[in-house]
Formats: structure tokens, sequence, C-alpha cells
């Protein structure tokens, strides 16, 4: 009885992934009816990609069909962070440079801290809801890096694609810059490849973490290992990016607060620089899970 309870949770848990994404895919069209163009075309690419292709294949190719709870679990986390992730970012773009100068500051860090806190509550929150539905009995550590892996490739891939897709259709900004050789390197090159990276780095990752799941493993202290061996370097290392990350913030602070419209596009870049910054910084020095 109590396997088919959990079959019948699991069905109409993979039949709501579907609808979701069906309605989004719905959505879309309805949309591109009525405006289309290169620029909606564009900006639309991320939302297919996070918000449809990647969803089905993770949430229900591989999760449903394979009877996978953590691949489930991807499914849904591409899906909610794919589309909340782009809906927001759209949003803040588009009415990024009509904002006050402190409003522009203050919604710059609210929209940093809000987006860490919720992401963290929220994807454990759809890691324990999916395995109670499919009745896994208990979330271990490695299912909670798979979840954090994910939900990092998603956001920073998501980021790079925007940011290239942005940049393209506004080039006119960085002929208008004082700097516009650094300005393109900057936004054509520097940072859409560094979030990509970032990216890849962690979808690699939540592979590896899948292909030993269920083997034994152990915990190690990377930070503790690297400074018996390298000390100096690891010490200097930790704080060229503490100071990169506070750095980073308080330019695109300090930059958000003047009426310079021509550097309004480096402040958004500089956010999501420290953004990338924190995330690096982590996963150079977090806990490692090494498998047996």
């Amino acid at each position: 009885m109590s396997d088919s309870s959990g079959k019948t949770k699991a069905d109409k848990l993979d039949e709501s992934l579907l609808f979701l994404i069906s309605l989004t895919s719905i959505i879309f069209t309805i949309i591109q009816a009525f405006s289309g163009g290169l620029r909606f075309l564009l900006y639309s690419i991320p939302l297919l990609i996070f918000g449809v292709i990647m969803p089905f294949y993770y949430g229900y190719w591989r999760g449903a069909l394979e009877d996978s709870a953590i691949m489930r679990v991807r499914g849904w986390i591409y899906l909610f962070f794919g589309t909340i992730g782009y809906i927001f970012a759209v949003i803040y773009l588009s009415v990024w440079e009509s904002l006050f100068p402190v409003a522009r500051a203050g919604s710059m860090v609210l929209f940093l801290l809000s987006g860490y806190l919720s992401g963290t509550l929220i994807r454990l929150k759809i890691l324990k809801r999916i395995f109670k539905l499919c009745d896994k009995k208990e979330v271990s550590l490695i299912d909670e890096e798979i979840t954090r892996s994910t939900m990092n490739t998603v956001l920073f891939l998501l980021l790079s694609l925007l940011w290239c897709v942005t940049s393209f259709l506004n080039s006119e900004a960085c002929r208008s810059s004082p700097d516009p050789i650094v300005c393109f390197l900057f936004t054509f090159l520097i940072l859409p490849s560094f979030f990509l990276l970032l990216g890849i780095f962690y979808e690699l990752h939540s592979q590896r973490m899948l292909k030993n799941y269920g083997k034994p493993y152990r915990i190690i202290v990377p930070e503790k290992e690297l400074l018996e061996k390298h000390g100096r370097f690891i010490i200097a290392l930790r704080f060229v990016l503490d100071f990169l990350l506070v750095f980073s913030i308080l330019l695109a602070i300090i930059i958000s607060l003047l009426e310079w419209k021509e550097y309004l596009f480096y402040a958004v870049a500089f956010l999501i620089l420290a953004a990338g910054l924190s995330a690096l910084k982590q996963f150079l020095f977090r806990r490692k899970i090494v498998f047996e």
C-alpha cells in the first residue's frame, strides 16, 4: 500500500512538471506571436533552454522514466531557478537605468542577499519534498552537494547567456564608453567566459557526484591540507579573492550612486562578478567529498 501510494505521488509530481514545462512553452509561443523580432528571439533562448529543454531532460527523461529521485530534483531545480532567475534578471535589467541612484544601490545589495538566502532555502525544500514524495527515507550529503552544484550550474550558465544577449543588443553602450576597448573585452569576452567556465565546472562536479552515487565516501577539509602543502600561496589566494569580492561590491555600489550613465553597465557587471567570485571561493575552500 505504501509503495502504491508513493508511486501515485511520484506520478503526480511528474505530471506537474510536464504541465509547468508545457505552460512555459505556451506562454513563450503566445508572446512570440504578438511580439517577434530579433530582440525577443535572442532573449527567449535562455528561457527555452532553462525553462523547457533542461527540466524535461533531467526531470522527466532522466528522472521519471528512469525512476530517479535525484534526477527529478535536478529537473525541478532547472525549472524553478531557470524561469524565476530569468524573469527577475530581465525585469532587473529593464528597470535598472530608470531607478534613482540610492534605490539602484540598495536594490543591488537586496538582490544579492535575497537571491543567495532564498536560493539555499528553496533548493533544500525542493530536495526534501521530492524525496519524501518518492519514498526516499533520508537526504544524504551527496544529495545536498548535487543540488547545490546544479543550482550554481543553472545560475551561472543563465548569467553567461543573458549577459551575452544583453551585451549584443546594447553594444552601443561600449561605443559611447570612455574606454570602448576595455568595455568590449570585459563585457563580450571576460565576464561571459568566466560565468560559462563556472557553470561547466559545477556541472562536471554534479556529474562526478552522480557517477559515484551510492558509493561510500569521506569528508575532507581542503583548506587544511592546502595550507599544509602550499601555506603562503593559499593565504595569498584567499586574500586576493576576498579583496576582489569586496572591491567588486563596493565599485558596483559606488558607480550606481553616481550619475554616470556611461558606466552603469559596469555596475551590473561588477555585481555579477562579485557573485561569481563568492561561488569560486566557496568551491575552493569548502569541505570536499572523496569517494572510496
